[in-house]
């Protein structure tokens, strides 16, 4: 997603890759919390100052991150668990990250997998 820094001008890309699909999901998170942006009918994009772009620019970071460990976790646990027990973990998880506050999003995600990989011996 492109977002203009209203502090320097600059357009700067965010992109969050789902490892599922491959497919760019900035747009749907950030479109979702939209708090402190607003739309630039010159640029046509969506424009914020510096110091919440940087928070975005780290955010996806740590998002991409714990998406691609959740991804890999529940390719992994095919191994350690049946279909059936499989299903209930992916219900778990997302009871688990349900009520989690947007910016404590990534870090609940690798706690989940941290957990759930000790507890079925994964390491």
């Amino acid at each position: 997603m492109e977002l203009r820094n209203t502090t320097t001008d600059e357009i700067v890309e965010v992109i969050i890759i789902d490892p599922r699909t491959g497919l760019d999901i900035s747009d749907d998170l950030i479109g979702n919390t939209m708090h402190n942006f607003s739309w630039n009918d010159e640029h046509e994009c969506w424009e914020t100052d510096l110091e919440d772009l940087k928070w975005w620019q780290e955010f996806a970071v740590e998002y991409q991150e714990a998406d691609e460990a959740v991804f890999q976790f529940f390719h992994d646990i095919k191994e350690y668990v049946d279909e059936c027990e499989e299903e209930k973990i992916k219900d778990w998880y997302n009871d688990y990250i349900g009520g989690v506050e947007f910016n404590d999003l990534p870090n609940t995600m690798m706690v989940f997998v941290e957990e759930k990989k000790k507890e079925l011996g994964m390491y």
